[in-house]
């Protein structure tokens, strides 16, 4: 429920973006009824509150060194899904440099890359200048992406993030190709998997397949068990323990025994330099107690070698560098900045949000989802 601004309360209790009692503002730069009042024809004093606000925060971040870039979603814009994307793929430093090198002969007939490329030198643009309070507009993405087959990213229309990233990849990975670069993706996001169950009985190998993919996908619940049997566990040691849960019998109609093994998950491919986490939900309404387990589950710090066979231990350690999040239907993007400090991106506002434990905090509050993490090689 918003209230007038003209509720007799001091100044400094009243939120800055909704103008309700800071108090009963749980979720600040992420004000739910500012969201409300937004949609009102009628609240032009309370955007141009927001606006100040915003512009604030840039100056801050900039005068502490940090440089922070928001990005548009207009009202009836439904950008915000691709907005956190665009942020977390910006901070793949080595991606977006390769990405950033290529000739425009390479792209410009790929509408989506093309439109990629220009936000990400209008990134660069802004963080050069520290004009943090200018939202970059994504609309020349979006109605590329639009414009794909199919309706997924219809303009107008709230998407998936995580259907959006697969989407880029698909596109990114054409332009590779041409620009001479053609494991770009693998190189950067991909794990080449072989799965295998070999039985210590008989001593056969059986259900032999293998496959790469983007993202490595696990249930928050998972997660939630693990934290609570084993605090402070290894996030590695975690999945492989979860993996370890997911048995098959030694395949008979290959001459195995029918013994139950677990299964094997080989990497043969090189390490990629960002490993990506796919976190799925048993709905979009968690508590913020099923919220907390889960995050308290997860580590920042990821030791390959812990998760698949074939990686030395200790030899490939990624940190948690961005999440996607989400609450309701709408996203959020968590980034660890150079300076050891996670800042929030709620589309055009930027907010300086400190440690790991404040990110938990804030996610278990305002019941925001992780979704999609990215894990950057040290």
């Amino acid at each position: 429920m918003s209230m007038s601004p003209f509720t007799k309360l001091a100044v400094s209790e009243l939120c800055a973006l909704c103008s309700g009692p800071l108090k009963a503002c749980k979720q600040s730069m992420v004000c739910l009824t500012l969201q409300a009042s937004l949609a009102d024809d009628q609240s032009e004093l309370k955007q141009a509150a927001y606006a100040s606000e915003l512009m604030r925060q840039g100056a801050e971040a900039g005068a502490n060194g940090v440089s922070v870039v928001g990005l548009r979603n207009a009202t009836g814009e439904y950008n915000c899904f691709l907005n956190v994307i665009i942020q977390c793929l910006w901070h793949c430093h080595d991606f977006r440099r390769q990405v950033m090198k290529w000739e425009p002969a390479a792209y410009e007939d790929n509408a989506v890359v093309t439109a990629l490329i220009g936000l990400f030198k209008a990134f660069a643009e802004r963080e050069k200048s520290h004009a943090a309070s200018q939202a970059v507009d994504p609309t020349q993405l979006r109605v590329a992406l639009g414009n794909l087959e199919g309706d997924k990213f219809k303009v107008g229309q709230m998407g998936d993030a995580a259907e959006v990233l697969g989407a880029l990849y698909e596109k990114l990975a054409v332009v590779a190709a041409k620009a001479g670069n053609p494991t770009l993706l693998n190189d950067n996001f991909g794990l080449h998997v072989q799965e295998n169950v070999h039985c210590q009985e008989c001593g056969k190998d059986t259900h032999q397949h293998s496959y790469v993919q983007y993202f490595y996908n696990v249930m928050s619940t998972s997660i939630s068990f693990q934290g609570m049997l084993f605090p402070g566990h290894p996030l590695g040691q975690t999945l492989k323990d979860i993996e370890n849960q997911s048995q098959k019998s030694c395949d008979t109609d290959k001459g195995g025994c029918n013994v139950l093994h677990s299964v094997q998950h080989i990497l043969l491919s090189t390490p990629p330099r960002v490993f990506t986490m796919q976190l799925a939900w048993q709905s979009n309404n968690e508590s913020a107690n099923e919220i907390r387990q889960a995050m308290d589950g997860m580590t920042q710090e990821l030791d390959l070698g812990d998760v698949y066979l074939h990686v030395p231990q200790h030899k490939h350690i990624y940190h948690i560098r961005s999440m996607v999040c989400y609450y309701g239907q709408h996203y959020l993007a968590f980034v660890l900045m150079p300076d050891n400090v996670w800042f929030m991106f709620d589309d055009a506002s930027m907010q300086r949000v400190g440690d790991w434990a404040s990110v938990i905090g804030k996610c278990a509050a305002g019941r925001t989802q992780a979704s999609v993490l990215f894990f950057e090689q040290k």
